[in-house]
């Protein structure tokens, strides 16, 4: 049985709460915005680690301004 404490844990570090929560300050009032929290699979190095996640999707696009970067992609 997975527990919910292994779910939040099961990846650590970076700052992309932080990041989202301050790029979506910029979208006030803007119903194209979305703040957005999830759980991701990791790729690369974190091939197999499930994290939790947050980014900003503006229309149709996704952006994650986490850990000093800009990552712009199609939703």
């Amino acid at each position: 049985m997975i527990k919910l404490k292994d779910l939040l844990t099961e990846g650590t570090g970076g700052d992309c709460y932080k990041a989202a929560g301050n790029l979506a300050i910029g979208f006030v009032g803007d119903p194209k915005a979305k703040l957005v929290h999830g759980m991701v699979n990791g790729q690369g190095a974190l091939d197999g680690i499930r994290f939790g996640h947050a980014w900003v999707e503006y229309g149709n696009k996704v952006l994650d301004h986490s850990n000093g970067k800009k990552r712009e992609m199609p939703k």
